[in-house]
């Protein structure tokens, strides 16, 4: 992230763009500093793999998502305890939802800080500009390093680049509108605290969260679950969803979220939705206790960074058929029933990173050591 100067322009009186004289374009100008980047920002290099020690202090990042009471087993367990300081914490956990709370992002224009000094300069004080606005800006750019200034919106731009202004601001200056990252100016100072700590993401904890010896629902026991829903016995319902909210969460992921999409009218029936271990998951999930779709269980992976060639596997043997029957829909097309682009590129990611350990590996057993070698 960077300091940029970005400036909201408005005009003083709107009669310029009838008139298109130069004598009636006057604007007014406001100023904020704010912390952000253009292009895909990459906020926190959060690590994915957590090996807690007895006494760790743990600092939960707003955005968290695993609940609080979830957190009992890993005190309990571990010894670890949760801090309001993160001065004081071995580790930071970030969430989900953490770059969203922290920071936004919005479409501007991105202007050559010397070019904008140029335009300004060229205005008539008094006339095009009131001294107060040209010395703000003055003050502004006075130490200003950055070769880029941020321009708001459409309405601001057009004031700088629009031929009928006053020495408009040329192609070369004006690099057009592309997306803005930035930090929200009310959580600059916590998004500061962060940077430079030992940061890890909040699915690092999964493994933890229902103790070391938590059940995975694996294909065996995600048939034994169905049968448990088809039953259609309350009892047996209850017992599945406490399995379900008891699991590893991660370990389990594509198995619990089609459970709810097939059973999620069974479960939004049961009072036990409502506990509070069972909200946890749904909270985890971030989705309500009953239905969801076939591309619900995609996002979810998605989201979950869980798109593995393992979970895709049973999802497209799951779907297969109900896909082949009902055509394309946002993450699955019809062809010889496959993945949308954005889940085959992870997935071909993966293929060739397997391909490229099996060649090194194979080098390695074909290397014959010279005391046996034969000639």
């Amino acid at each position: 992230m960077e300091t940029f100067l970005k400036f909201d322009i408005d005009l003083e009186d709107g009669h310029f763009w009838h008139s298109k004289k130069h004598e009636d374009y006057k604007i007014t100008v406001s100023i904020d500093a704010v912390e952000g980047t253009y292009g895909n920002a990459k906020r926190f290099d959060a690590k994915r793999v957590c090996d807690l020690q007895q006494g760790d202090k743990l600092f939960f990042a707003t955005g968290v998502t695993i609940p609080r009471v979830k957190l009992k087993n890993i005190y309990n367990e571990f010894g670890v305890k949760s801090v309001r300081d993160v001065e004081q914490a071995d580790k930071i956990i970030i969430g989900h939802k953490t770059d969203d709370d922290l920071c936004s992002s919005n479409w501007t224009y991105k202007m050559t800080t010397e070019g904008f000094k140029n335009f300004i300069e060229a205005l008539v004080p008094d006339v095009n500009i009131d001294t107060y606005y040209l010395q703000k800006i003055t003050d502004a750019l006075e130490f200003y390093q950055n070769e880029y200034v941020v321009i708001d919106d459409y309405h601001s731009a057009r004031l700088l680049t629009d031929p009928a202004v006053p020495n408009p601001l040329s192609g070369e200056d004006s690099k057009g509108s592309s997306p803005f990252y930035y930090i929200k100016a009310d959580r600059v100072e916590e998004y500061k605290s962060y940077e430079g700590k030992d940061i890890y993401h909040e699915d690092s904890l999964l493994k933890y969260i229902n103790g070391t010896d938590a059940v995975t629902i694996d294909e065996t026991m995600y048939n034994t679950l169905c049968g448990m829903f088809n039953s259609g016995d309350t009892d047996n319902t209850v017992l599945a969803m406490e399995i379900m909210a008891n699991s590893n969460y991660f370990e389990s992921l594509v198995y619990i979220l089609m459970l709810f999409e097939e059973y999620g009218y069974r479960i939004s029936d049961q009072r036990s939705r409502n506990h509070v271990n069972f909200k946890g998951l749904c909270s985890y999930l971030g989705v309500s206790p009953n239905y969801i779709s076939k591309d619900d269980v995609v996002l979810g992976l998605l989201q979950k960074d869980a798109v593995t060639i393992e979970n895709m596997s049973v999802v497209i043997k799951k779907y297969h058929d109900w896909v082949s029957s009902n055509g394309d829909s946002t993450y699955f097309k019809v062809q010889a029933v496959t993945f949308n682009d954005q889940i085959s590129q992870i997935l071909e990611k993966q293929l060739v990173k397997r391909v490229e350990v099996f060649t090194l590996i194979k080098k390695e057993e074909d290397v014959i050591e010279p005391e046996h070698a034969e000639f």
